[in-house]
């Protein structure tokens, strides 16, 4: 992992149809797997890092992911996904955790459109045109704060309860933009960039996808066509080359990476 600059971290869910014990269509489906995402910078220049598919996005699957590569990021951005707050505490208790701020803003969005329409329309209303504008910096999230606490609403008190401190945490390490460097986001908006267009090439396919080993394969691929290091040629001399070092013939055979018949390895 690199040691300079941040790790961004992010998965992306693919969701097929199911029917649920009755054989009723299961609304919006079930997440067949998950393919966890890593950026990292190499010269301030942000880079795909690792790309990893698993059956499921939970702490053991990113421990997992995060005990792949050797070394310690100085800084992690994220959500604040219990998987990925688990997995960081397990690998990298001393890395600075900076949780991004437009999901924590667009929790608070939701947090405040739901109780709006749960009866505190009166407080809720007032405030979620200013949310926004409130991450802008401290000075404008303490007197905002205020306000959600003079609204009365419960639920609100406590998403500050468990928030309100990080932010302000937050707001302080950041530093100005003007100084603060390409290296050090505020979200994890530039991954999401990055793989939106691995998003849309595998959505499609998600149904067939079940060999993990096959896909993850795949997946690294990708990664370097996303870090334009997908040369044919060099490619094709790195296969050469390891034919020729293995007298002609690949060391693994391909029943290594076949699943057993009725067991998909990823789903």
């Amino acid at each position: 992992w690199p040691t300079t600059g941040s790790v961004v971290l992010d998965h992306l869910p693919f969701r097929v149809r199911a029917l649920d014990a009755a054989g009723r269509p299961i609304h919006g489906g079930v997440v067949a797997f998950d393919v966890f995402c890593a950026m990292g910078y190499d010269a301030g220049r942000a880079k795909l890092w690792r790309l990893e598919a698993f059956a499921d996005a939970s702490a053991a699957s990113w421990r997992a992911f995060l005990g792949r590569l050797a070394g310690v990021p100085s800084r992690v951005v994220c959500d604040a996904h219990d998987g990925i707050l688990a997995a960081i505490d397990a690998y990298w208790p001393e890395s600075e955790l900076y949780l991004c701020e437009w999901h924590l803003q667009h929790a608070l969005t939701r947090l405040l459109e739901n109780q709006s329409r749960r009866g505190y329309a009166a407080g809720a209303a007032p405030l979620l045109p200013r949310v926004e504008r409130s991450f802008s910096g401290v000075h404008f999230w303490r007197p905002f704060a205020n306000d959600c606490r003079a609204a009365g609403i419960p639920a609100l008190d406590r998403w500050l309860d468990h928030n309100d401190f990080l932010i302000q945490w937050q707001f302080q390490r950041r530093g100005l933009a003007s100084v603060r460097p390409s290296d050090m986001p505020l979200t994890t908006g530039g991954l999401e960039q990055k793989t939106r267009p691995i998003r849309d090439v595998l959505h499609p396919r998600r149904h067939a996808l079940k060999n993990r080993t096959r896909t993850n394969r795949m997946l690294m691929l990708m990664q370097l066509h996303a870090n334009a290091q997908d040369s044919e040629v060099a490619y094709r001399k790195a296969i050469l080359d390891w034919l020729a070092a293995n007298a002609g013939r690949p060391r693994g055979s391909r029943r290594s990476i076949t699943d057993p018949r009725g067991t998909p390895s990823l789903r």
